[in-house]
């Protein structure tokens, strides 16, 4: 008996590297996954207290009925995704835009006969995201900052420190299938 349980012990200790790699992919994709609902749920709600848009701006999306800040064409919400990433530290979930995305270049709406169309391109721009996140001002322009990640960030932290439960219960659920 005493025998049967070295090597059980054994056999554990020489998969546990590939159970703990294994678990650690799993609750980052988890992470990720949670990451990309909360950014859309902002969006979506309108929650972060994001300074009101400008009133030329807000009347201009009122022709295309859409009110919400975040939202013209909902190229930027569509274009949000998750994936995950392996280096020598660990896996990485990643929650964003990703570099080179492009989104169909179609047109959404027009102000009028002949007049300016509005495309389904751009709003995913890196310099985009930028300005919705901190804001920009000169040149006679100012827009105010509306962040998301960064409170998302902050929530993400949180919710990982109060979801170590889950990480440590399925941890153990794969070393018991071991036994």
């Amino acid at each position: 008996m005493l025998a049967h349980d070295w090597k059980l012990v054994t056999v554990l200790m020489s998969k546990l590297a590939s159970i703990i790699e294994e678990t650690n992919y799993i609750y980052t994709v988890r992470v990720g996954m949670y990451g990309k609902r909360f950014a859309i749920k902002h969006i979506q709600q309108q929650d972060l207290k994001w300074a009101p848009l400008d009133k030329t701006y807000q009347r201009f999306k009122m022709r295309y009925k859409k009110d919400k800040k975040y939202v013209l064409t909902n190229s930027y919400r569509s274009a949000i995704t998750n994936f995950t990433t392996r280096n020598l530290k660990g896996h990485y979930a990643h929650i964003g835009i990703p570099k080179g995305y492009k989104p169909q270049n179609r047109v959404v709406g027009s102000s009028g006969k002949g007049k300016s169309r509005l495309y389904r391109l751009n709003f995913h721009h890196p310099r985009y995201v930028h300005f919705l996140e901190y804001g920009r001002s000169g040149a006679g322009q100012v827009q105010p900052a509306r962040p998301l990640w960064r409170p998302l960030l902050r929530e993400m932290r949180d919710f990982i420190n109060n979801d170590k439960q889950y990480y440590y219960s399925l941890l153990r659920r794969k070393i018991r299938s071991y036994i």
